[in-house]
């Protein structure tokens, strides 16, 4: 073996080349990838004795590595989200490896073909708002970490923000005003402006008039004077939780986290009306599909949709035609609709032949029977004509409502008209259709559907 082949100063140049200069990656992602191979380094040591800074490509196989993926699952009790963590940073390792070492593509190939594990979708815990308040109302204010703790959780949930976010805020990115708003840099460098309510900026105007630091100063430090870690916002959270546990029982059984927090601000949001894609300006977040999880485990939203729906053993509501809708529909109003002026001969019909079908019946039905009964509406106007001895042709004669597309109306009476129908309008004669109105394919014929006339000119009379 060359000593290309080693792991160590491959691993050094993908830290301090690949990720930092070429990539740019946080210092977040750098920790996280770095606290990935730490853990892989001493699982190959226990397993094969070999020392880390002599560990060589060939031994760092794919074998050995879905090893050391199901020993994080039962070893270390980790998620499978924690998992493809992990394996996601191995994978960007052995990409830069299959570059910088041609020799070693083999291996790089057999790594990068391990697959990611399918996960649980869970529902997203939160915390309600009286939830919120509890927590907030636990908190000793009359010592200064009390009233740095207050307003810390309260500006949090007020910004939806991520504990990275409010643990590097600074004085200077809070703005004080008719309206104050706070500037986060956020992840994936992404900067927002979140406003703030009138109650957290007047507690943050408290609490920076008390530090009497500059403005470049940290927003919430420690005692120090320096930022607070993520594991120190986590622990006076759950310092501030266990003695809220006491007031509202529902948070003895919930895991809270800062981030459970932030889950809470979306929550409160939604179930306010807030679009979800404001919500999702308002948390950051890349996609929006990130911020639609947010709607299954909205249960209000849930219960709201179960109230529309009828219990089981309730009869089905059809739907009921009152006098009022009938007499609209014999109306003048509705005759301006073009062919429904055949509604009122329709209706005649119904009612002599079926008086008792009238009260409830259903629109899909009416509408069936119409067409049957225009069908014979124009057999008895070819049979007039006929008897007549006119020259009325089958394609002179008004179609079926359902198959004519469109029907305009015409104030006109025609010279010559087919013999009135009792119980409707005097109807009318049907102009033939204009050539270069129909529809063509590109081949230039016109299709066997297409062939009966599709523009027509109805001629009612009042």
């Amino acid at each position: 073996m060359t000593a290309s082949t080693r792991v160590g100063p491959l691993l050094q140049i993908f830290f301090t080349d690949h990720l930092v200069a070429q990539r740019r990656l946080s210092l977040q992602t750098v920790a996280s990838y770095r606290d990935t191979f730490r853990l892989l380094l001493q699982f190959v040591h226990r397993e094969s004795g070999i020392e880390p800074a002599a560990l060589e490509i060939p031994e760092l196989d794919a074998e050995i590595i879905l090893r050391f993926l199901d020993a994080l699952e039962k070893d270390r009790g980790n998620t499978v989200v924690s998992r493809n963590l992990r394996l996601t940073a191995i994978r960007s390792f052995y990409r830069m490896v299959a570059l910088r070492d041609p020799v070693s593509v083999g291996f790089a190939t057999r790594v990068l073909a391990i697959p990611l594990k399918r996960a649980n979708t869970r529902v997203r815990e939160y915390l309600t708002r009286e939830e919120m308040e509890a927590i907030l109302a636990s908190i000793d204010r009359t010592r200064w970490c009390g009233r740095r703790d207050y307003a810390l959780l309260l500006t949090m949930y007020n910004l939806g923000a991520r504990v990275s976010e409010i643990s590097g805020l600074r004085q200077s990115h809070v703005a004080f005003g008719s309206k104050s708003y706070v500037q986060l840099h956020g992840k994936g460098r992404k900067d927002r402006s979140i406003p703030l309510w009138p109650r957290t900026a007047r507690i943050l105007k408290d609490l920076f008039r008390e530090l009497g630091q500059p403005e470049q100063a940290m927003a919430f430090p420690s005692i120090r004077g320096e930022p607070l870690t993520r594991f120190a916002i986590h622990l006076l959270l759950r310092k501030a939780v266990d003695r809220a546990s006491a007031l509202c029982a529902t948070l003895k059984k919930k895991r809270v986290s800062p981030h459970i927090v932030r889950h809470g601000t979306a929550m409160a949001l939604l179930q306010s009306g807030v679009d979800i894609a404001v919500i999702a300006l308002w948390l950051g977040h890349e996609s929006i599909e990130t911020t639609n999880a947010y709607l299954h485990a909205n249960l209000a939203m849930k219960e709201r949709a179960l109230a529309e729906v009828l219990p089981v053993g309730t009869p089905f509501r059809r739907f009921q035609a009152n006098d009022t809708l009938l007499a609209f529909l014999e109306s003048s109003d509705c005759a301006a609709a073009g062919s429904i002026r055949m509604l009122p001969a329709f209706l005649s019909i119904v009612r002599s032949t079926h008086p008792e079908l009238i009260p409830g019946y259903s629109v899909r039905r009416m509408a069936t029977m119409l067409n049957l009964a225009m069908r014979r509406v124009a057999d008895q106007i070819l049979a007039d004509a006929t008897r007549a001895k006119s020259k009325t042709k089958p394609e002179d004669v008004a179609r079926p409502i359902g198959f004519a597309p469109s029907i305009r109306l015409s104030r006109k009476r025609p010279a010559s008209c087919a013999p009135a129908i009792p119980g409707m309008a005097p109807a009318a004669t049907i102009s033939k259709p204009c050539r270069n109105s129909m529809p063509r394919r590109r081949t230039g014929v016109v299709p066997r559907a297409m062939r009966t006339p599709i523009s027509w000119v109805l001629w009612t009379t009042a």
